[in-house]
């Protein structure tokens, strides 16, 4: 018998890369700004839907937050942006475990970067930087700690100060006070430039005329919680505002440390008065509790 030939063939094997770690990834990714985990992903049509779906909405909330009138939109279009991040979440990450296309090779390279993003997403988000930017120039928010503006704003209210409104006589402002320049009070513009103020009594008068404080408050009073005489700016004399100068006056006047009481107004002005330069924003919204959200007047 002849011998037969064996034949022996060379065994080849082709192992896929590991997709592990690539949806934390992407994830991780939209922390920073959705759609940009669905470009870690190689999906570059799905990172322009959830890029222009947040960015709308984002814009929208800009714009609503700085139009004082507009707020009560935002009731429907926050949660509108937050589901829209969490769905783009979720997306952002399926696409990442689906991909075939590797923009980082290496497991334990994916993981590294998801941290640094996720600890960049905390620190450093576009969305935080934008929030501060939208605090220091158009809106923030603040607390009233008080019951110094009762019943308009009472203690634990939480409002919105639009700070690139002018302020108009009897509108809120949130200020600078003289006497404490690390804080900052809220009280009602009675005066404006150019206006002439007197309280005589019970009575308070701007520009001649009889002014009488918001229903529910007042009588805005030249004396105190004991019924003792306030000398104050003001107070039994005409104060006359000066182009860039305010006087303001709590609604529970007894309690109110406002314009009556100071004495040096702020630096460069004179006594009893807001410098404009002082005056942070007007008070437009209470937001917190639920039970009291509506507009300040």
């Amino acid at each position: 018998m002849s011998d037969v030939p064996t034949l022996h063939y060379a065994s080849t094997s082709v192992t896929s890369p590991s997709r592990r770690g690539q949806g934390s990834l992407s994830a991780a990714a939209t922390l920073i700004f959705p759609g940009l985990g669905h470009l870690f992903a190689r999906n570059r049509r799905a990172a322009l839907f959830w890029l222009g779906a947040y960015g709308g909405l984002t814009v929208l909330v800009l714009l609503c937050l700085g139009a004082s009138s507009l707020v009560p939109a935002l009731l429907v279009l926050f949660p509108l942006q937050m589901l829209t991040m969490i769905a783009s979440l979720v997306a952002s990450y399926i696409a990442g475990r689906r991909s075939t296309q590797y923009v980082v090779p290496r497991v334990w390279l994916r993981y590294l970067l998801a941290i640094a993003l996720i600890v960049g997403g905390i620190l450093g988000a576009p969305g935080l930087l934008i929030s501060e930017a939208v605090r220091d120039w158009i809106v923030e928010g603040f607390w009233m700690p008080t019951a110094s503006m009762a019943p308009s704003i009472i203690p634990g209210d939480r409002f919105l100060v639009h700070k690139r409104h002018v302020p108009k006589r009897g509108d809120l402002i949130a200020f600078v006070p003289p006497h404490d320049r690390s804080t900052r009070f809220v009280f009602r513009a009675i005066g404006v430039p150019g206006d002439r103020v007197v309280l005589a009594g019970s009575g308070l008068f701007v520009n001649d005329q009889r002014v009488e404080p918001q229903p529910g408050t007042g009588p805005y009073q030249d004396t105190d919680s004991h019924g003792g005489k306030i000398y104050g700016p003001g107070c039994g004399h005409e104060i006359k505002l000066g182009a860039d100068e305010y006087y303001v006056l709590g609604d529970n006047s007894p309690i109110a440390a406002d314009s009556r009481y100071y004495y040096q107004g702020s630096p460069g002005h004179q006594p009893g008065a807001i410098a404009a330069s002082d005056v942070v924003g007007v008070a437009t919204w209470r937001y917190w509790p639920p039970s009291r959200w509506g507009r300040l007047r």
